[in-house]
């Protein structure tokens, strides 16, 4: 059993979510994504035009968690102010 008492989690669909503006930040390395998936779901929000920002780096799932260096976070923060100046 999952979190879900199921096997898979419930769909959702993301159609419903509309100018919703989403920056997706993603680990090549993450054991717990697949790129397949959140290749998909970017795919998805672009639909939608809720696809604020789309970045891939070279870390694991911890590597946003546990970063070596504040290089991580202030590129992260750079991309959404670019995207979203307010």
């Amino acid at each position: 059993m999952s979190v879900y008492g199921v096997e898979l989690p419930p769909k959702y669909d993301l159609s419903q979510i509309h100018h919703f503006p989403i920056a997706l930040f993603c680990g090549r390395e993450d054991l717990l994504a697949s790129t397949e998936d959140y290749t998909w779901l970017s795919k998805e929000l672009e639909k939608t035009d809720s696809l604020l920002a789309f970045k891939e780096f070279d870390i694991g799932h911890l590597g946003f968690l546990l970063p070596t260096d504040a290089t991580l976070f202030i590129e992260m923060l750079e991309l959404m102010h670019e995207k979203n100046p307010r």
